[in-house]
């Protein structure tokens, strides 16, 4: 009896707590559980965005330093300041006179374009093709080394390396003892990138912020917007692609290719024994003219004068010419490395001379006027050609004689090896304006 009394007793039980413990598990242990994982999923997603915000961070980051390694955004600039840099590590190599650097079209299409609407490519190539003609192995060196420590969006994307085609149809350039192993043509292919938003800078090496700490924001300004002083910059390495070590790659000619190892020269003999009949003749000069440019004409036409740069990338060295119709004056320019300063050698006159003792470039100039992008002159070495054709003043009136000198043209951008002469017109034109303004 008492059994049976029990057995429902113990199944009510048991039916209460049962539906308890669904009741419990539905309305607190499930709500819990979906709200613990909704706030891990939660925590998931948020850490996700923060390792997004922080790679979007250091993005920006590198992208800011890219755009101060690309060239300047006027791509003119870029392409005038890049070849002149190329030109001066050239120069620093001892690369031989003749050595040319000229830009090559490249294709754009492959380059992506920016999320913008309109949209735009994110970056312009710029193409170059660096040609020596019978260097050395230690020109192409120093050149790879000094290309390297530019702190710029460049590479090189070709090297071509052949003996020129008189060694190799049986010609003999390389002395028998080694000593002259200039018998090389060389040709370098090189690419440079102008990013999309670049700085608007005019020297292509970018300035550090030092100088700001140094000289202010106008002396960093000054330099930021002064090519001729970009151009002796130091490049910090913000991305070395040499090696971290100090090495001497120079090293590297001890395995030429081309000649093998140097062998060693034999002692040379007695002074006592020498004479000059033994002596070698000196080798020719070089001629630099090629590496002689005028790179900036600023002409004030109110009063008819003008400020005239001239540019040797070969020495590393500017003319400033200050002219007027009455007086001229030329100052010449030395320095490396931001460290411009007067040639002690050379003082200020009206004589506008370019000479340099180590090349066979010597000319002597007058300057009789000056244009937007001309500079017209007169060479002073010209015999029998003085400026006695210059305009004269009869009887209160100016009377145009006949011009005997000839007036050379210099345009602006050019070397000083592409000097012309000037058309009669030309000539007659700024003798009047010479007359004019006295």
């Amino acid at each position: 009896m008492n059994s049976q009394r029990l057995l429902p007793i113990l199944l009510v039980a048991f039916i209460v707590l049962a539906v308890g413990g669904a009741m419990g598990y539905f309305l607190f242990v499930e709500p819990i559980s979906e709200k613990n994982t909704a706030a891990a999923k939660l925590a998931k997603e948020a850490g996700d965005l923060e390792l997004k915000l922080l790679t979007q961070q250091k993005g920006l980051i590198r992208l800011a330093e890219a755009k101060k390694r690309s060239l300047p955004a006027d791509e003119a600039i870029a392409n005038r300041e890049y070849q002149d840099v190329l030109y001066a590590i050239l120069q620093q190599a001892k690369a031989p006179a003749g050595a040319t650097v000229k830009p090559r079209a490249l294709d754009q299409k492959t380059v992506p374009t920016v999320t913008a609407v309109p949209k735009k490519p994110a970056y312009i190539r710029m193409g170059y093709d660096i040609s020596l003609t019978k260097a050395d192995l230690r020109s192409l060196v120093g050149f790879l080394e000094a290309f390297y420590k530019l702190n710029l969006l460049h590479q090189i994307t070709s090297i071509e390396l052949r003996r020129a085609e008189e060694v190799t149809s049986g010609g003999k350039f390389t002395a028998p003892d080694g000593s002259d192993r200039k018998d090389l043509n060389i040709t370098i292919k090189t690419e440079a990138l102008i990013l999309d938003s670049a700085e608007a800078r005019r020297s292509v090496v970018p300035v550090p912020l030092a100088f700001a700490a140094v000289g202010g924001n106008a002396g960093y300004q000054a330099v930021s917007w002064t090519p001729s002083m970009g151009h002796r910059l130091t490049p910090l390495q913000s991305a070395p692609v040499l090696a971290s070590q100090s090495r001497d790659y120079y090293a590297m000619i001890a395995h030429d290719p081309f000649h093998g190892t140097l062998p060693k020269r034999p002692l040379p003999p007695p002074v006592s024994m020498i004479t000059e009949d033994d002596l070698p003749p000196p080798p020719p000069k070089p001629d630099i003219s090629p590496f002689i440019r005028l790179v900036g004409i600023t002409l004030r036409p109110e009063d008819g004068t003008a400020g005239i740069e001239v540019k040797d990338v070969m020495n590393n060295t500017e003319y400033e010419i200050h002219f007027s119709p009455t007086r001229t004056q030329v100052q010449k320019y030395v320095g490396t490395a931001g460290r411009r300063q007067p040639d002690p050698a050379a003082k200020a006159s009206d004589a506008f001379v370019i000479s340099d003792p180590e090349s066979s470039t010597s000319r002597q100039f007058k300057v009789v006027g000056v244009d937007f992008d001309v500079l017209y002159l007169i060479d002073l070495k010209d015999a029998g050609k003085p400026l006695s054709g210059l305009p004269a003043l009869v009887g209160g009136h100016s009377v145009l004689a006949p011009v005997p000198a000839k007036i050379l043209r210099w345009q602006l951008g050019d070397s000083l090896k592409k000097l012309s002469l000037a058309s009669p017109e030309e000539a007659r034109r700024i003798l009047e304006r010479r007359v004019a303004r006295r």
